[in-house]
């Protein structure tokens, strides 16, 4: 765990004297995703159920409709595996059991998914 730590501070954390540090709610914005019947959610991607759904582990299955879009850092928030991050893209249905972190309008050097997974081990 400690050379984890000590490789996330070093390569990913180490910065000139010009990079600006912001509070994490500074560079984005964190929202839970929407509660859905889970006999609404498919285990296979079918015609009908075409859109992947997001739980707080990843991909939960598939369901007919998106609530999300987009290119957007998921965050599982409940379960053993609280704190898992995963890349969602396109159109996709996020649950209750995960934040959509949505980047604000100011780009950043390191995208917001890198930030998320080097804040875990800190």
């Amino acid at each position: 765990r400690k050379k984890q730590y000590e490789f996330f501070r070093d390569k990913l954390l180490t910065f000139d004297n010009d990079v600006k540090i912001l509070p994490l709610g500074k560079v984005c914005d964190l929202q839970a995703g929407k509660a859905i019947k889970s006999a609404m959610i498919s285990d296979t991607e079918t015609v009908d159920t075409p859109i992947t759904c997001y739980g707080a582990n990843g991909c939960r299955g598939y369901v007919a409709t998106y609530n999300q879009e987009g290119e957007k850092s998921i965050i599982g928030r409940q379960g053993a595996l609280c704190g898992n991050v995963c890349y969602a893209t396109g159109e996709y249905y996020a649950t209750e059991h995960a934040v959509v972190v949505t980047e604000q309008a100011e780009p950043i050097a390191i995208p917001t998914s890198t930030l998320l997974i080097a804040h875990a081990y800190l």
